[in-house]
């Protein structure tokens, strides 16, 4: 078949009507089967743009730059929030230009070095120092930490600590088929939620962080009650009953997803999990992904 057949056949193709995303027209799956056949047209010159994207770039994080550096000089702790998304912006950016493989391969250095260390234990081994070292880090920082006054005392960490080993001795009493219970995935999941409720509440930036966070998603679903007093009046926005509380704010929320996921947002970041660009990264990842099983 020659390349203008199939540029042919292309321009042919039926366009559709209800696209499922933003992305999803022939014109795009045409350009790149033409480019693929090399059917590219030679007269098409680049954009502005596309000539002086590097410079282009270059002078917008330079620009960013200064604001951040006023506003560090201006507000200083205050700034910690712009800070981290001049963060983001700076390494998206600089990810245009730069592969991946400068960050990822260190990466997975240190955790092959790592993995080859803990395998040279047996699994008995590794089990009893994980278990071990969960415990000891959870008691130790629990009972450890000074207590505030006005805050938790020592008995109400002993008592949380004790309401945490009855609710997994009581999962573990109701289940089914206890010899299928993913205990690595249980310890792992327990040290992770205490490792991130030390960064919320006992720092200053992580409480920051998730602050305006929650801040932000406050003010975000405030809009669901703006909505409701426009359809049905103040006095029937302002009843206390689930329709009225609940159920706009849900209907907003599945709203926004809905259209965050019609533009083509959430398919990019769904596209490939985590843990198996890990394991792309390093091959050794696959003993973390088979202990946590």
């Amino acid at each position: 078949m020659s390349s203008q057949e199939v540029k042919d056949q292309i321009i042919t193709a039926p366009a559709s009507i209800l696209p499922t995303t933003v992305h999803d027209t022939y014109i795009e799956e045409g350009e790149k089967n033409l480019k693929k056949m090399g059917c590219e047209n030679p007269e098409e010159k680049p954009t502005f743009y596309q000539r002086f994207r590097l410079p282009i770039h270059i002078a917008a994080i330079m620009l960013y730059t200064g604001y951040m550096i006023a506003t560090w000089i201006l507000h200083g702790r205050k700034s910690l929030v712009p800070s981290l998304l001049w963060a983001f912006v700076s390494l998206k950016v600089m990810f245009y230009h730069v592969p991946t493989s400068v960050v990822s391969k260190p990466i997975g250095w240190v955790f092959s070095q790592l993995i080859r260390f803990a395998m040279r234990f047996s699994s008995r081994v590794r089990w009893i120092v994980s278990v071990v070292f969960t415990v000891a880090f959870i008691v130790g920082i629990t009972l450890g930490l000074p207590v505030v006054k006005g805050h938790s005392t020592l008995t109400d960490r002993v008592r949380s600590l004790g309401g945490l080993c009855a609710f997994i001795l009581l999962l573990y009493a109701t289940s089914t088929d206890r010899k299928r219970i993913r205990w690595a995935t249980v310890i792992s999941g327990i040290l992770l939620q205490f490792i991130l409720g030390l960064f919320i509440l006992k720092t200053s930036v992580g409480y920051d962080i998730f602050n305006w966070l929650s801040n932000l998603c406050t003010s975000l679903l405030e809009f669901s009650n703006i909505g409701l007093q426009f359809i049905v009046g103040d006095n029937a926005a302002k009843a206390a009953v689930f329709a009225a509380t609940v159920l706009p704010a849900v209907l907003f929320f599945c709203a926004i997803v809905k259209i965050v996921y019609y533009f083509g947002v959430v398919p990019s970041q769904l596209s490939q999990p985590p843990h198996l660009s890990l394991a792309k990264v390093n091959p050794h990842y696959s003993f973390f992904l088979s202990w946590r099983q």
